[in-house]
């Protein structure tokens, strides 16, 4: 498999999170795609959930609690730097890195990649993950993909504070969109607004 990307050993940094819930975190480990150490997770044990009732007074509607942790936050560039140690590590992956593609195109049953310093690669299969406003997905694809709006945008920071029992998530439904509170340790809250 070779992994073609123009910006692989980049070091990726990024302000979103993730939760994992103890199952995903061990199905991950016990699979081998990536091992997640505790280290890197932050526990929550407990989620609150409120309403907005008026005159920004919330009201708690759900309130999910474990004795143990009902899932672990991490930081999005965490999850990519152990992806990227994990691929570098398997000897049937052969990163290419550095690299542009120009165009892709079928050639007696062969697919071929086309970089930008006119190199041809030739693959059985091609797959690739550039998101609809890349250009070679334009280029390929025209219009033959689905786009759908979700007419929203998505506010995110981190809040660095005093240290406190940083281990519940908070999230509201506010009239213009729902805003979560995840906390990453006990100095750091992840703040997530939907508008």
């Amino acid at each position: 498999v070779d992994l073609v990307d123009k910006n692989f050993d980049k070091n990726f940094k990024s302000l979103r999170t993730t939760a994992l819930s103890e199952s995903n975190t061990t199905f991950l480990n016990k699979y081998n795609i990536f091992e997640i150490h505790k280290e890197v997770l932050w526990p929550c044990s407990e989620m609150k959930l409120y309403n907005e009732v008026g005159n920004l007074e919330d009201e708690e509607i759900l309130n999910f609690r474990n004795k143990n942790n009902i899932f672990y936050m991490i930081s999005n560039d965490k999850i990519i730097e152990m992806m990227k140690r994990k691929i570098k590590k398997d000897k049937k992956i052969n990163v290419l890195s550095n690299i542009q593609v120009k165009r892709l195109f079928l050639d007696q049953g062969l697919q071929f990649v086309e970089t930008k310093a006119k190199k041809l690669l030739k693959y059985n299969l091609v797959i690739f993950c550039t998101g609809s406003n890349s250009e070679i997905t334009k280029k390929f694809l025209g219009n033959k993909y689905f786009k759908y709006s979700y007419d929203e945008v998505s506010v995110v920071t981190v809040i660095d504070h005093d240290s406190i029992n940083n281990n519940i998530a908070r999230q509201f439904f506010i009239e213009e969109g729902p805003l979560a509170l995840l906390p990453t340790s006990n100095v750091q809250t992840s703040v997530i607004w939907s508008i």
